[in-house]
């Protein structure tokens, strides 16, 4: 039997951010902001000048984590087979298709 498979791409999303020229922010919350937000996770991350796209509206989107690692994980979870949108208000705006993402710490 002939099966034609069409899935989802799946990649690193260091790979992906450099497939596109994105830059990864991560801040770290000091314990008076965490306690002030109600927030349990010190560490959060994001894509520079990215929205991403629900319908017409765009959400600022980001992953919380317990360090580094984990928030860039979950924010890989959070945009995966989304919309992305760089640099939504400016002349270069391009849209991007998130594929599946996910995160492996590279070790220098």
């Amino acid at each position: 039997m002939k099966i034609e498979r069409n899935f989802i791409e799946r990649i690193d999303i260091s790979d992906f951010a450099e497939r596109h020229g994105l830059t990864m922010k991560v801040y770290e919350r000091g314990k008076n902001t965490m306690a002030s937000m109600n927030i349990s996770y010190p560490f959060y991350a994001y894509f520079e000048n990215c929205e991403v796209k629900d319908g017409i509206c765009l959400l600022s989107e980001y992953g919380n984590g317990t360090n580094e690692e984990s928030a860039i994980r979950e924010y890989a979870a959070v945009i995966s087979d989304k919309k992305l949108i760089f640099n939504a208000y400016g002349p270069n705006r391009k849209e991007i298709d998130v594929p599946y993402l996910h995160y492996v710490p590279r070790r220098s």
